[in-house]
């Protein structure tokens, strides 16, 4: 899976979400979702610096299903987002 292959920014935040199961090893490229609706675990790549955060999915032509950017910021504060050269349909969570 390449590094731009992935999105959600890969954007986690459903009202319902708790952490990951307390059995499931925690990994970098992994995120899980659990709720009242299920449960659901996502591929990520991580965009953790200005350069990734900046470059996310532009020029990505293809996503596997349950694949995406996750946008890690080191504290909380206002973002936004362009979709600038973005081949893709996006869904974009927001979590904290």
């Amino acid at each position: 899976m390449g590094k731009w292959s992935l999105l959600i920014s890969v954007f986690l935040g459903l009202l319902a979400v708790t952490p990951a199961r307390a059995e499931a090893p925690c990994r970098d490229d992994v995120v899980f979702l659990r709720g009242d609706w299920g449960s659901a675990r996502f591929s990520v790549d991580v965009a953790d610096t200005p350069e990734q955060r900046s470059r996310g999915l532009m020029f990505v032509e293809s996503m596997p299903t349950m694949s995406g950017m996750l946008f890690v910021y080191d504290r909380e504060q206002a973002v936004s987002f362009w979709m600038k050269n973005t081949l893709i349909p996006l869904d974009m969570i927001f979590a904290d």
